[in-house]
Formats: C-alpha cells, sequence, structure tokens
C-alpha cells in the first residue's frame, strides 16, 4: 500500500488530483494495529500495488517509519550511487502512448471497506475494477506549476523552527556603546537575564553533513525523485535503455504490456499476479518506466520485494 501525501481523492471519493507534496511512499498493510476507512474525507488516499517493484516504476519509495529496515537499505543504496555519480542529468521524455493514461480511474470505484486488522490484504482487493495504468500514473498530465506555488523557500523554513520571540531579537535593543566610554564592562553584564541556550545559539548544534557524503536525508531523495517522476507538465517520465543493461526490479513497457525484468527473463504484470515469463531478449532497447535514480538504487545493491506468483511461472 502507499500514498501520494495527501488526499487524492473529494468528498465524493472521486480521484481529482495526482499527488500532494512530493513524499511518495509503500508501507505496510498493517502496522501497530491501525485501523483505518479507505478514502476517508480529508486523509491520504490510499493506493494499492501488486508488490514493492511496481510501486517503485510508480515513483514510490519505502516508508521510513513502518518500513524503516527497507527504508534504510534504500538509503543506503542511494548514497553508494550518489557517491559513484554525483551529478548525473536528469533525462528522459514525458511524452508517454494515451494507453497508459489513468483518466479512466477518476470514475471507478472506490476500494473496498477494511475488515480484519483493520487493512486490506491483496486477496481482499478488486484489482479488476482499476485500468493496468494505475500503477504508473493516477492522472493524465496538467498544466505546469511556477516556482513557489506548492514550495517552502528558506525564510518561511528558517521561520518555521524559531520562535517567533526570537525572529528579531533576543534582549532589547540598546543604543551601541565603546569599552571604557560610559559602559559596562563584560563581567559587569548581568548575564543571566539570557537563557544559557541562547547566549551562543538560537537553536541546538547539529554536525555539518554534506549533500550526498556520508547520509541522505528523506526530504533530499524525495526531491531528486520528484524530477524523475513528473515532466513540466505533470506527465510522468520515461525513458530508453537496452534492455540488457537493466539489474532485476525495473519495469519496462513493451507494446501495450508492463514486464518486469527478473533474472534472464520478464515477467508480465497484470493486476492480480504475474501472468507470464518470457526470455529476456537480446539487442532490444525497451521503454523503461521506473525513475532512473531507483533504477540506480538496483544497481548498488537494492533488491525489491516482488510478488511470490512469479515462483509459479
Amino acid at each position: 500500500m502507499g500514498n501520494r501525501g495527501g488526499a487524492l481523492h473529494n468528498d465524493a471519493r472521486e480521484i481529482v488530483r495526482q499527488a500532494k507534496g512530493r513524499r511518495w511512499l509503500t508501507c505496510l498493510l498493517e502496522f501497530k494495529g491501525i485501523r483505518r476507512a479507505v478514502m476517508s474525507p480529508h486523509r491520504y488516499t490510499e493506493l494499492f500495488f501488486l508488490d514493492e517493484a511496481v510501486a517503485f516504476a510508480a515513483g514510490h519509495r519505502p516508508c521510513a517509519e513502518c518500513r524503516r529496515g527497507r527504508f534504510l537499505a534504500f538509503q543506503h543504496a542511494w548514497i553508494a550511487w550518489r557517491a559513484a555519480n554525483p551529478a548525473m542529468p536528469l533525462s528522459g521524455n514525458s511524452a508517454f502512448p494515451a494507453v497508459f493514461s489513468a483518466a479512466s480511474w477518476v470514475q471507478a470505484a472506490p476500494p473496498p471497506p477494511l475488515r480484519g486488522k483493520g487493512t486490506s490484504h491483496a486477496d481482499e482487493i478488486d484489482a479488476s475494477r482499476v485500468p493496468p495504468s494505475l500503477p504508473f500514473s493516477v492522472l493524465p498530465p496538467r498544466s505546469p506549476r511556477l516556482r513557489g506555488e506548492d514550495t517552502a523557500h528558506a525564510d518561511e523554513i528558517a521561520a518555521s523552527r524559531v520562535p517567533p520571540s526570537l525572529l528579531f531579537s533576543v534582549l532589547p535593543p540598546r543604543s551601541p556603546r565603546l569599552r571604557g566610554e560610559d559602559t559596562a564592562h563584560a563581567d559587569e553584564i548581568d548575564a543571566s537575564r539570557v537563557p544559557p541556550s541562547l547566549l551562543f545559539s538560537v537553536l541546538p548544534p547539529r554536525s555539518p553533513r554534506l549533500r550526498g557524503e556520508d547520509t541522505a536525508h528523506a526530504d533530499e531523495i524525495d526531491a531528486e525523485l520528484h524530477r524523475h517522476r513528473i515532466g513540466r507538465h505533470g506527465a510522468k517520465i520515461i525513458w530508453q535503455a537496452p534492455l540488457e543493461t537493466l539489474p532485476n526490479g525495473c519495469f519496462v513497457a513493451i507494446g501495450q504490456s508492463f514486464h518486469l525484468v527478473w533474472n534472464d527473463a520478464l515477467l508480465l504484470w497484470s493486476p492480480e499476479r504475474y501472468a507470464a515469463r518470457i526470455p529476456r531478449p537480446a539487442g532490444s532497447t525497451v521503454t523503461v518506466l521506473t525513475p532512473r535514480p531507483i533504477v540506480e538504487c538496483f544497481r548498488h545493491g537494492y533488491q525489491p520485494e516482488i510478488h511470490a506468483s512469479w515462483r509459479e511461472l
């Protein structure tokens, strides 16, 4: 199960937007006994995927709370990729055949109500009502956004971290004075008026970190991923690559079908399971659906979880 940062549906449980923010997550179906109704008003919209590989193809990453171990593994692979490729350019073609549009999902019936411990298992999801385009795109392209429409500027972020009383002054202002002229010496200043935590800094100190050096924060990952998910007009970014160069876990489009690259084969995706296995053709260039940074994480050690149906093929 996943979400895209907020409610994608209205009060009538109709999908009205593609995303709400850049934090696109995949979560556990069960976590700490939490119960929720699917498509509750003003709550995030639940999105259901066959497996983690499909969620990655849609541009989602592991949740750092309920899937902490998987997030840390993904983060580790991300850091390894950035260390090896510090400035990989954005590449891809946002134009995509109309067959992959998900406009028809807007009229689809909402998912079934929850049962059991408060969540839907894979066999409870009526995937037949979801068109094949759902795992990779929620809505068709939209008009471009202007910078700042749904972003936070640096001064807004800074202001949100500092109490209002500290935004302008720690102590009441006073006129400048020179030592020895008509002033109190340093040892005569009543320092007790200043809380100790404010004598040297407003916020608690933290160790300096360089982007991509030895860490990758979730916000940095989300920002980079988002540039590889959606193009200027809201269309999904796709790109071309020789099939033999792609690691396990990538999704590719061949004709009007979606396939998972797995070992020496391609697994045909369907909403309920992987339906067929074909040998990986040699010398082919294919359309890649999985965002490029995620593909690079696969190359640097992260292996996505896939549906068990592949073992039966």
